[in-house]
């Protein structure tokens, strides 16, 4: 604004107006951050806090001085050329008294729940650690069952000089890690012309071992930069077909939940809530629990739409097109949980499974945050996991297609789809 008026200031000559608002801004700044520094010195101040006094600063200043904005200003020169009365402005103090006192009301009310949660947190970090290691554990020798494939087993859906497009099949890594399980990217390498140092220059996008579908790999650095950039500013459109215990009653919609880590079972997912943030900083600051498990929410959304109402040998399932529009960790599985719907042959996220049900959520926040009355009930579950057990079913999730721009060739939009094996 100080800007703006100053390039006004330099075409008019009415410096009263101009001299008057900028003593006006200099002043709410310099009692804006006096407020700052009272509140962050303070021991009970929060983040909240700070974040309460900056939105007051921003929504109360443009409304206190909106009648005087450059456009006004010379309006109100071009009526009043023969009256330069100089614009007074007039701060009342009242409000900032107010907001401190309910600044510090906050303060108190979220030391208060602090020390609640630091109650209710039973968990100690020798818990914690003895937990992460087990489903790690657990979770290494799932991957150690990769099967090998050679070249003859590959579905290759499209393939040019910069990228190769292939059906990948359940049951197979799409990278070895550092312990170097059997791995698509490898099998790959080893049997294309790539372009490339390492097979694991090839992966710009990764499906998990248990899910099927279309997968793209770079074949040169060029391909490899410009893909790695179509995800990360989701450029691509990515759609997978599952199949979910219970009839899902809605036709279509968004599930929009913030995913947090599960410090009670780790190293899944939870939909986040305020008091499961509340006791991650006292696993972090009073249990001493390293901070890259307990990581800050993240916004996560998840549109679907149902394909098909079905049954898996007399259980209701449905069938969903799904699209995330957001990538996150166990996204898929975490969400459907939430929503009362697991995916069908997922053991983690179901009932009775090694990560809480239902997303995490109580009885109380099923209700409130993911209004679903048709939820699959506990026995369901049950039954269809037993019906997977006995099949040998893993999870029904497929990534069915796949959109993006050609990495070399802006103007071609490519379109890969997959029919799911279940």
């Amino acid at each position: 604004i100080k800007q703006h008026l100053q390039h006004q200031d330099d075409d008019n000559d009415d410096d009263g107006v101009t001299i008057t608002i900028h003593q006006f801004i200099d002043s709410s700044i310099h009692s804006f951050v006096y407020t700052l520094n009272q509140t962050m010195m303070n021991s009970n101040a929060s983040i909240s806090m700070l974040m309460a006094a900056s939105l007051l600063f921003l929504l109360g200043l443009p409304s206190s001085i909106h009648s005087f904005s450059p456009s006004s200003i010379l309006q109100r020169n071009h009526q009043h050329q023969h009256h330069r009365t100089p614009l007074v402005v007039v701060v009342h103090s009242s409000s900032l008294a107010e907001f401190q006192d309910e600044a510090v009301g906050e303060g108190e009310d979220q030391q208060q729940e602090a020390e609640e949660a630091e109650e209710y947190v039973t968990l100690t970090k020798e818990e914690f650690e003895f937990r992460l290691q087990e489903q790690l554990e657990k979770l290494r020798a799932v991957d150690a069952t990769s099967k090998a494939m050679s070249k003859e087993d590959l579905k290759v859906v499209f393939e040019d000089k910069d990228i190769i497009v292939i059906d990948k099949p359940a049951g197979i890594l799409t990278l070895g890690g550092k312990d170097g399980h059997n791995n698509l990217a490898d099998v790959v390498f080893k049997n294309f012309d790539i372009d490339l140092p390492t097979c694991d220059h090839m992966v710009v996008q990764r499906l998990p071992m248990d899910v099927s579908g279309v997968i793209a790999l770079a074949k040169n650095m060029d391909a490899n930069r410009r893909m790695n950039g179509a995800f990360r500013e989701r450029k691509v459109i990515r759609k997978y077909e599952v199949l979910v215990a219970g009839h899902v009653k809605k036709s279509e919609g968004v599930i929009s939940l913030p995913l947090m880590r599960d410090y009670e079972c780790p190293p899944y997912v939870r939909i986040s809530t305020r008091n499961h943030q509340l006791m991650m900083l006292v696993l972090e600051e009073e249990r001493g629990i390293k901070k890259k498990y307990l990581e800050m929410p993240k916004d996560s959304r998840t549109q679907y739409a149902v394909m098909s109402r079905e049954e898996l040998d007399g259980q209701p399932v449905t069938r969903l097109a799904v699209t995330m529009l957001t990538g996150r960790y166990h996204q898929l599985n975490c969400h459907l949980a939430a929503l009362g719907h697991p995916i069908v042959g997922d053991l983690v996220y179901s009932v009775d499974g090694d990560a809480l049900p239902d997303g995490g959520l109580t009885d109380e926040e099923t209700t409130t945050l993911v209004k679903n009355r048709n939820r699959a009930s506990e026995d369901v579950q049950r039954a269809i996991n037993e019906i997977v057990k006995s099949k040998g079913m893993g999870p029904c999730v497929h990534h069915r297609e796949i959109q993006f721009r050609h990495p070399l060739d802006k103007f071609e939009t490519m379109n890969f789809v997959s029919e799911a094996p279940f």
